[in-house]
């Protein structure tokens, strides 16, 4: 993993102060993967719901306290899957987003203008 040395610099200097969380509540998650037994396991394998986040901190923890990282590439593997199949790209979309003009973004009349006219009507 490409950043697992800053982060593994970190965990050591805050050793066992350091708390692996997170950055939300997963309440609103659906709670296991594993009950999911219609999903193709391909696709499966790309997400995680509530028990294998807290399995990926595990994993991390782990790593940061014995220096293996051989766990957490495993499960970043089918994270490169995902990002290299072709079930994720849709080249309609890609082409789209390419020819994107970027002046598009801007407007024509200034905010006063726009803002008179929605009064208006």
């Amino acid at each position: 993993m490409a950043n697992y040395q800053k982060y593994k610099d970190i965990a050591d200097l805050l050793a066992e102060r350091l708390w692996l969380a997170p950055s939300c509540s997963l309440v609103h998650c659906s709670v296991d993967l594993d009950q999911e037994l219609k999903l193709d396991d391909g696709v499966k394998s790309w997400l995680a719901f509530a028990k294998q986040k807290c399995q990926a901190f595990s994993l991390l923890k782990v790593a940061f306290q014995s220096g293996n990282i051989d766990d957490i590439s495993n499960y970043s593997a089918s994270h490169q899957q995902k990002i290299n199949s072709p079930a994720v790209e849709n080249l309609m979309v890609r082409k789209r987003t390419e020819n994107i003009d970027t002046n598009a973004v801007y407007r024509s009349q200034s905010f006063t203008d726009r803002k008179a006219v929605q009064q208006k009507n």
